[in-house]
């Protein structure tokens, strides 16, 4: 009787051990696989337009964003954001990194990067104070929209790349009007087209994500 007990304990404890080391081995394997998704996703949050061609593109913009020095700007300004968005329509995007005032907050200006065999910059301190984006559907407008101010004055741009050159058009202004003591909306742009796909891309559709730098 006493060995069946002793038997009986030593299987029973055996048994424990293996539930144990198999508890153990699974949340190792958990714990690998969620790091390979992070990684993974890590890796391919550049590719965020199915609509663009997968190229060297990608790897030369992660590497740029991986080094600082590469987009280092004079204090207090530091780059928080960046976003990928396709400025003429070549399948290729164009890398958008937002700076942030470190003593008066909020966005100030964007640089430009465009990939030609290697990152290059397009457009250099481009005003973006606190603004918003925003992508067209319609491929006949392959720049981005981008509205936002400051104080009391509004203004909407449609950024492009033209002849590997960056290109800001001014849309609209909509300034305070201390005489009036009311906004005074005013129309910049000669082209209609251009004027109505914005209003409608920034009224109807949701702006661009920024993804945090670092």
């Amino acid at each position: 009787m006493k060995a069946k007990a002793i038997a009986f304990l030593l299987a029973l404890i055996i048994a424990l051990l293996f539930l144990g080391c198999n508890r153990v081995a699974t949340e190792q394997t958990n714990a690998f696989a969620s790091t390979d998704i992070s990684e993974t996703a890590a890796e391919t949050k550049l590719t965020v337009n199915a609509e663009w061609t997968n190229g060297p593109w990608q790897a030369a913009y992660d590497a740029f964003l991986k080094n600082p020095s590469n987009y280092a700007e004079e204090k207090p300004y530091h780059a928080g954001n960046y976003f990928l968005a396709d400025l003429n329509g070549d399948k290729t995007p164009e890398l958008i990194l937002v700076y942030y005032d470190d003593v008066q907050g909020g966005s100030i200006f964007a640089n430009v990067y465009l990939y030609n065999g290697k990152v290059t910059i397009a457009g250099h301190k481009i005003d973006m104070f606190y603004y918003e984006s925003w992508r067209s559907t319609n491929t006949a407008f392959p720049g981005i929209f981008v509205e936002g101010g400051r104080m009391s004055t509004f203004s909407c741009y449609y950024w492009t790349i033209k002849d590997g050159e960056f290109k800001s058009e001014q849309l609209w202004s909509d300034a305070y009007n201390e005489k009036k003591g009311e906004m005074d909306y005013k129309e910049l742009s000669f082209n209609k087209q251009l004027l109505d796909e914005a209003k409608k891309v920034t009224s109807q559709y949701e702006s661009i994500e920024y993804i945090e730098v670092g």
